[in-house]
């Protein structure tokens, strides 16, 4: 019987985050020395085309099988990675969703036709490889890269974007194009932070700072080339504060969905919502993801400890104050019989792990 392992992409493509081609790379390799078959799921609404290009290429080069399986979402890059793969499977209630390539762009004519030429190129490659896997005609393909196109599982497996369809995997998509364009703004800020990271940490070192390419890719309305290093730097700054922003509003979004995906599942209760939300906020809605997973919902994490309790008192809505202030060595318990709670009660209090 062959070996098995698993990679997954989930979430945004992006040369900062775990999905970076950096990290993903590496667990491929990694994955593809020690077993037979790399198994690779995604969830992603796409990213960079750069980072993208070079995981497609790792996938393509792999001297393993690579089986994909599209779990949730395989949207723009994603659905370009996706076709690397040796066979591609997809859940029963998921979906891909492919369109031409795009960026954001500010400047003159010059720079908007060098811009569009650089998009052309890239749909090019793009067709290439939806060719590749599907065996359409160019001109079929080329109606896909007319606004965003999205497939279930029928219609990849006609259209021979996949060759099989799975079970569905119980990851919930809601409004899809909506969530895609969010993750798009946020991976154009991120494209953005890199330019200005090479701008401020190396180029303007070498030379003078190109006020008129800045204004133009972070499309600072009110300065000029005439406006001074400090004014640019600022009105930047201000551009990634906001994107950052936006991250931050999108992941207490994706917690909140979580959390009360757990209270409906009966999981958890309102009072342990506060420790929750603690306890991703330093850990990440993966580490919360994988507390949920683990809960058991006729007795959920947060009150297994009531039944080492004496008269069976509910305990759930605890904070650490409470526990320390009540049942001190009942908390030294905890930490023993139950440590995801303790480290959530933990988090909550001292906002990082113990």
């Amino acid at each position: 019987m062959s070996k098995k392992n698993t990679v997954k992409i989930i979430g945004e493509i992006a040369s900062w985050n775990d999905n970076s081609a950096d990290s993903i790379i590496e667990r491929i390799e990694s994955c593809a020395a020690t077993n037979d078959v790399v198994e690779l799921h995604i969830h992603s609404v796409g990213g960079s085309v750069f980072e993208g290009n070079l995981i497609y290429n790792a996938i393509a080069k792999c001297n393993k099988p690579v089986h994909v399986y599209v779990d949730g979402l395989a949207a723009s890059m994603a659905s370009i990675i996706m076709s690397a793969g040796t066979k591609i499977f997809m859940a029963e209630n998921a979906f891909i969703m492919v369109h031409a390539p795009s960026t954001y762009v500010q400047g003159n004519a010059d720079e908007m036709e060098k811009t569009a030429k650089m998009l052309r190129s890239m749909e090019g490659n793009f067709l290439k490889v939806y060719q590749k896997r599907t065996g359409k005609k160019e001109e079929e393909l080329r109606a896909w890269f007319n606004g965003d196109n999205w497939f279930d599982a029928q219609d990849a497996l006609k259209e021979k974007l996949i060759d099989g369809i799975v079970d569905k995997v119980e990851i919930k998509i809601e409004d899809p194009q909506d969530r895609y364009k969010d993750m798009t703004l946020m991976g154009a800020f991120s494209a953005k932070a890199d330019i200005y990271e090479n701008y401020f940490t190396n180029t303007k070192k070498q030379k003078e700072m190109d006020k008129k390419s800045l204004i133009a890719k972070f499309g600072l309305s009110g300065l000029t080339e005439q406006s001074t290093d400090a004014e640019i730097e600022d009105a930047i700054q201000s551009k990634l504060n906001a994107s950052d922003a936006k991250v931050k509003e999108m992941q207490s979004q994706q917690i909140k969905a979580a959390i009360d995906a757990a209270v409906s599942a009966k999981k958890v209760n309102e009072a342990q919502r506060k420790n929750l939300e603690a306890f991703a906020e330093v850990k990440g809605i993966d580490a919360l993801s994988d507390l949920i997973k683990g809960m058991n919902a006729t007795q959920p994490i947060f009150t297994q400890i009531n039944t080492s309790i004496k008269g069976g008192e509910n305990r759930s809505d605890w904070d650490w104050e409470k526990w320390q202030k009540e049942d001190p060595r009942g908390l030294e318990k905890l930490k023993e019989e139950n440590a995801e709670m303790f480290n959530a009660l933990y988090l909550a209090k001292y906002g990082n792990k113990n």
